[in-house]
């Protein structure tokens, strides 16, 4: 019998060989995004759009924009009205955005947390930036009238004061005043004069008022005004010292009754330049 060859079956040819699995990657989580990515940039970027944060509050404030605008008019609102209605209807209707971009008159007049507070209340009531500067305008041009008038007024006192005080000190008021203001300063300290500047009910300074002048004028004279004030060369008379002086030279006997006294010409001459303080 021939021979045949031994065929090797342990293993079959034909059935195809698998290629090796390779490791799968690992699925990157997606970016997070913003609904505001999908828009155009012009409406990105519009502060109108961007301030939501979510599409369907987007939504919800179009649809309230919607209920209080018509097509050619706003809607007049409603006592029914939600505060969400009512803000969408304010920023319908051109309020700033927000409370710091309102522009008005008053920052000279008023601190910054005043103006602040004012913006503040402008905005929660609706007001656009036209209605605001209607208001502060107005509260501006009031200020100006209202310290025109306080100017008019303290001026009007400290004149009648002063004339008060003529009466009193005749020729030597100012230097009386000047006095009084020494005195206080010496009394009070230089850094607390300021209190001469306030404003008493009746619309007069306080460092006008004759009570107080001459108040810190008899502290100087109790005192003796050199030792207040400094060396004085020469203190102004008042009608009331020149009066008691003449008084004095008047008396029976002196030089001024006396005509044939020796120094009766020079005591008539005194008594003519102490009529001239009264």
């Amino acid at each position: 019998m021939s021979e045949e060859a031994v065929v090797d079956t342990s293993a079959d040819t034909s059935a195809p060989v698998e290629a090796p699995v390779a490791a799968e990657a690992p699925v990157a989580a997606p970016a997070q995004t913003s609904w505001l990515d999908s828009l155009n940039e012009e409406y990105r970027s519009n502060p109108q759009i961007s301030r939501w944060d979510d599409p369907n509050e987007f939504a919800k404030s179009y649809l309230n924009q919607s209920k209080v605008i018509g097509a050619d008019k706003v809607v007049k609102p409603s006592n029914s009205w939600s505060d969400e209605q009512y803000e969408e209807f304010y920023s319908a209707v051109g309020r700033p955005e927000t409370p710091d971009m309102y522009e008005n008159a008053l920052e000279s007049r008023y601190s910054d947390e005043e103006i602040s507070g004012l913006r503040q209340m402008a905005f929660e009531a609706g007001l656009q930036q036209r209605q605001f500067e209607k208001i502060t305008n107005f509260m501006a041009s009031r200020a100006e009238e209202s310290e025109a008038t306080r100017h008019a007024i303290i001026e009007k006192n400290g004149f009648e004061a002063r004339q008060q005080l003529e009466q009193e000190f005749g020729r030597a008021t100012d230097q009386k005043i000047g006095i009084a203001h020494e005195t206080a300063k010496n009394y009070l300290g230089p850094d607390n004069m300021e209190i001469f500047e306030t404003e008493l009910p009746n619309g007069m300074l306080l460092g006008d008022h004759p009570a107080i002048l001459k108040m810190f004028v008899n502290i100087a004279e109790s005192m003796g005004e050199d030792g207040v004030v400094g060396e004085t060369t020469e203190l102004v008379m008042t009608p009331q010292e020149a009066k008691r002086q003449i008084d004095e030279m008047m008396r029976p006997g002196t030089a001024l009754t006396v005509g044939d006294h020796p120094d009766h010409a020079a005591a008539v001459e005194e008594v003519v330049r102490l009529r001239g303080f009264l």
